[in-house]
Parts: structure tokens; C-alpha cells; sequence
């Protein structure tokens, strides 16, 4: 069993393109678009959480699941809150401890910016400064 995982989309792409790249064969097409309901069927954004599901089944995993209920709050202009960055950080492989609570707070903050579609805000720059002094 493969486990799922997250990647960031890194352009404005289409959504068959942007599916094509990372899957390749029939039922894990399939799989995709059941598990990437929250992305637009037509052009995909930067900046926007794109799920790779596990390949081995066709059932929704747990983990699949878990990774859903984040992608779809980030689409629906959710702000994931500090405990959930944690917990997105973590499904994503990206350690929470050391260097990677720094990254998990950059992007955290700049992806609850970025989704909320509120460009000025500094909270996420005063956290992850916060955060980049506390291990200095």
C-alpha cells in the first residue's frame, strides 16, 4: 500500500494536465477526481493543495480522508488555525519540530493569507517571525 500524499500546485494549469502529471493509469484517474472535489474542473490555481491517493486501493483510505477535510476548508476560504497547520504539516511529511515548525508556520500563515483571499495580513508573517526567533 502506497500512502497518499499533498502537493502544492506551482502554476495556473489545467486540471486534466495538472491529473495527467501525477497519475497515470485509468483508476487512479479516477481516484483523483474523487478525492480532488475541491479543485475546479477547468484551470487549477497556484497555491492550491492538490491530494495523490493511494494507487493500490480504490476505496478512500483515512488518510485520504483526513487530507480531504484540509483541502476542502483551504478551497472554501477556510484559514486552517495553528493547531491544524500542525496536523496539515504532518500529512504532508514535513517534520514539526526544529526548521520544519518554521516552514509549517510560513506556510501556513501564507497559505491562510493566500486562500482567505487577504493579502495584507501580517498575522502569518508575525507568527512564523515569532516562531523564527524562538530558534534562533
Amino acid at each position: 500500500m502506497s500512502k497518499p500524499y499533498t502537493v502544492i500546485n506551482p502554476k495556473l494549469q489545467s486540471y486534466e494536465t495538472l491529473r495527467d502529471s501525477l497519475v497515470t493509469d485509468a483508476a487512479a484517474r479516477q481516484k483523483f477526481d474523487q478525492i480532488n472535489q475541491h479543485l475546479r474542473r477547468q484551470l487549477v490555481l497556484p497555491g492550491e493543495l492538490v491530494i495523490v491517493g493511494d494507487a493500490t486501493t480504490r476505496s478512500q483510505t483515512w488518510e485520504e480522508r483526513h487530507l480531504m477535510s484540509y483541502a476542502g476548508a483551504a478551497a472554501a476560504g477556510g484559514v486552517i488555525g495553528s493547531a491544524g497547520v500542525g496536523s496539515l504539516c504532518f500529512a504532508m511529511g514535513i517534520p514539526t519540530a526544529g526548521w520544519g515548525a518554521l516552514v509549517c508556520a510560513i506556510v501556513g500563515g501564507a497559505g491562510g493569507a493566500w486562500f482567505a483571499g487577504t493579502a495584507g495580513s501580517t498575522h502569518g508573517e508575525k507568527d512564523g517571525m515569532k516562531l523564527y526567533e524562538s530558534l534562533k
